[in-house]
């Protein structure tokens, strides 16, 4: 038997009115939801989240409650890796890693994935890239997190003035940080 000899124009229609019936069926029966929309300024941008709940839970503190443990999260995470904030665990590795080793909380390093994982990085405490821009250098201290130390001296040998700094994971405080790129030309600047 063919596909097309099962799936002929009757049954679609058939089945398009089926579903059309059990639809407004279901429609009819269920209750109209409350909606409640709630905005919280983090990140230095606005988040919002918008909450559904039926007719007798609007006047009540829960959706609120809901809300406010969604923005807690965002909250704690502003904590650790917001560069909006001084006082973050991010802007504290920025300013200090630079002259001295800087040691991040377990869970601020654990925020970074392998994306071939799923899983957080392991085996690298920070990486530093100086180069062309801000966006580039960000996305490269990430992607050489992941990649570790002889992925990115590959990678640093065909794409030219960049200088970066690797921390892998030491036993203990016996940090050894790994340099590759253009150092060895201290006066380069990266092309533009």
């Amino acid at each position: 038997m063919r596909r097309r000899d099962v799936f002929d124009s009757h049954h679609v229609r058939f089945l398009a009115l089926f579903l059309v019936g059990l639809a407004a069926c279901f429609g009819a029966f269920a209750e109209p939801l409350f909606r409640r929309t709630f905005t919280h300024e983090a990140m230095g941008t606005e988040f919002s989240l918008t909450l559904y709940s039926r007719p007798e839970v609007k006047g009540t503190d829960e959706i609120r409650g809901i809300a406010d443990e969604a923005f807690a999260v965002v909250d704690g995470l502003e904590n650790k890796i917001s560069v909006w904030r001084l006082d973050s665990q991010v802007a504290y590795i920025n300013k200090h890693a630079a002259r001295e080793p800087a040691k991040a909380a377990p869970d601020v390093i654990d925020l970074i994935f392998d994306p071939r994982t799923g899983r957080p990085v392991e085996g690298m405490l920070s990486v530093t890239v100086i180069g062309r821009s801000g966006i580039e250098t960000d996305a490269l201290s990430t992607a050489f997190f992941v990649m570790g130390a002889e992925k990115t001296r590959a990678y640093c040998k065909t794409h030219p003035g960049l200088r970066v700094t690797l921390v892998p994971v030491g036993e203990k405080d016996n940090l050894h940080p790994v340099r590759v790129g253009d150092w060895d030309q201290p006066g380069k600047e990266p092309p533009p």
